[in-house]
């Protein structure tokens, strides 16, 4: 109920879109706000959220996150005047522009080789670094959906980890099929390290995902 009276009192709604958080708009609907700006993050990734196995994990990809931040400028022009705005959005795209470019150097060195993930969330990041994924797309959806995922299935994703350069799991969820992949990580060797869906209290948006790539640099460079 609280988050229903804010978003009927908002004069911009900045939401996902592409399926994760359909009940933003259902309860913007609800409030009755009709003016309200409304920004889609995917509606600015170039992407195609009606495609199969279409990843709506957006804010781990930096070239839409550089259109919504102008996009929130400009929407934010028209609701509240603010002569140092646009001196702020530029200096927040240059630094989103930093993040694709630290990526741009990883694919310098490590392009084409291997990766496990445990679920989609990094995999735009992991691509723009030049990786290849080597996870069975069967495996990571159902480790996001929370189903059942099949002995022989989870054997597949194990085996394929001594191949990999390195391994990324969610550290916000977790399981038996989780710990058995961090598990063979150690066992083979092979670097592995946490991401998370949120944003870790206390870091802005251009520290957390440069510090990401950071541990990327690191795994790949052991």
């Amino acid at each position: 109920p609280r988050v229903q009276l804010d978003l009927a009192k908002a004069d911009l709604v900045i939401a996902n879109g592409g399926g994760y958080d359909d009940f933003v708009d259902e309860m913007l609907e609800a409030s009755g706000n009709t003016t309200a700006v409304v920004l889609h993050a995917v509606d600015f990734s170039g992407t195609d959220p009606t495609a199969e196995g279409f990843n709506e994990h957006v804010w781990y990809l930096y070239g839409a996150m550089l259109n919504l931040t102008g996009a929130i400028g400009e929407a934010l022009d028209g609701i509240v005047e603010d002569a140092d705005r646009a001196s702020r959005v530029s200096a927040l795209e240059r630094d989103i522009t930093g993040l694709a470019e630290q990526a741009s150097t990883i694919a310098l060195e490590h392009a084409g080789e291997g990766y496990i993930v445990t679920e989609p969330v990094p995999e735009y990041l992991l691509g723009a670094a030049g990786l290849t994924n080597l996870t069975p797309p069967e495996f990571t959806e159902a480790i996001e959906e929370d189903t059942d995922v099949a002995p022989a299935l989870l054997q597949d994703v194990l085996n394929r980890i001594p191949e990999a350069a390195v391994v990324v799991v969610n550290g916000q969820t977790g399981g038996p099929q989780t710990d058995a992949v961090i598990e063979m990580a150690g066992n083979s060797r092979v670097p592995w390290f946490e991401v998370t869906e949120t944003l870790p209290d206390g870091l802005h948006y251009v520290a957390w995902q440069a510090g990401l790539l950071d541990l990327l640099q690191d795994s790949l460079s052991r």
